[in-house]
């Protein structure tokens, strides 16, 4: 999924953020978007990222609730990681074959990921 990332967003800059970058994958497409928060994030003893907390999804009902995911990024981002999965879904679930046809695959990066591998070579 798309990560947002919390560190890089100033109050003003990241409502704007926010909603361009929803409007960018999504458009008026009409259907239910999936966002999940990642609560109590970190690095376990094997290396990779994990949450204690666990990976909470919300559903809106896209273009209606335009405002109210916008308002649930918002509140959430500076606490937890924010996801979004960029295909509009038939059914209020993340579950693959609910989503609807769409012109984006999900990539997830992170810096702390490259300085984590040995140098390739």
């Amino acid at each position: 999924m798309p990560y947002l990332r919390r560190q890089s967003w100033s109050s003003r800059a990241g409502l704007a953020q926010v909603e361009q970058f929803l409007d960018a994958i999504l458009g008026d497409n009409e259907g239910i978007l999936v966002l999940a928060r990642g609560v109590c994030g970190e690095i376990n003893e094997k290396g990779s990222y994990r949450f204690r907390g666990g990976l909470r999804h919300r559903c809106f009902d896209w273009p209606n609730e335009r405002q109210e995911a916008i308002g649930w990024v918002i509140t959430h981002r500076k606490a937890e990681d924010i996801y979004v999965i960029p295909n509009l879904r038939h059914a209020r679930t993340s579950k693959t074959e609910h989503g609807k046809s769409g012109r984006f695959v999900a990539l997830l990066t992170d810096p702390w990921v490259n300085s984590a591998l040995p140098p390739a070579g």
